[in-house]
């Protein structure tokens, strides 16, 4: 039986997929991005998961339409987010992930 690609996984070929057919290395992507080039290779490995403003500057990086990145997802099987959530929790004896407090917020916010 074929092992299931994580979503983080799925969203990192992606964005290799991408990154190569524009001829740009890791490093060109990253100095576009003003990231460090380990980050891309995390978020190409699957090993971090962009937030939304991430995948914005990726899109505008990669010189294409947001939809563009996540369309890998289009049709894709998932999984019961629910379940995945609850086991979550369960497993953090806390908030389910990606749930976010106004606090985590605050560090996005744009400073006067």
């Amino acid at each position: 039986m074929a092992v299931k690609p994580t979503p983080g996984a799925m969203f990192g070929n992606r964005v290799r997929e991408l990154r190569q057919k524009r001829g740009l290395t890791q490093v060109d992507l990253s100095q576009r991005l003003d990231l460090p080039q380990s980050r891309i290779s995390e978020i190409e490995s699957g090993l971090r998961a962009p937030n939304l403003v991430t995948i914005l500057r990726l899109a505008v990086a990669l010189e294409c339409k947001p939809s563009a990145l996540i369309s890998v997802f289009d049709g894709a099987d998932l999984g019961d987010p629910t379940e995945v959530n609850s086991k979550a929790t369960a497993a953090k004896g806390g908030r389910p992930s990606g749930q976010l407090r106004a606090r985590d917020l605050a560090s996005t916010a744009p400073r006067k």
